[in-house]
């Protein structure tokens, strides 16, 4: 789901409007969007191609947000982090 939706807007291929941002058009957080997004090829990509799989991920959703700190941006939505949920 979310590679179908985020890589043809990443990508341009995706007409959002004139003037529209994704986030207005999407009404989604993209940074935690894309952190799912990078979170789902991690967990279902076989440990031998992960790196490249995340490192693939990751660049292509350039256009609509960059990570700085993929890793922790990875754990924080695995762990709940972006819906204030306390796993302790």
């Amino acid at each position: 789901m979310f590679e179908a939706l985020l890589l043809p807007v990443a990508q341009g291929d995706l007409n959002l409007g004139q003037h529209e941002m994704v986030g207005e058009v999407l009404n989604i957080d993209r940074h935690v969007t894309v952190a799912h997004y990078v979170a789902s090829v991690y967990t279902t990509t076989p440990l031998g191609g992960r790196a490249n799989a995340v490192y693939s991920a990751i660049t292509d959703v350039e256009g609509v947000v960059s990570l700085a700190n993929p890793i922790g941006d990875m754990e924080g939505v695995s762990a709940g982090a972006s819906q204030g949920q306390s796993w302790g």
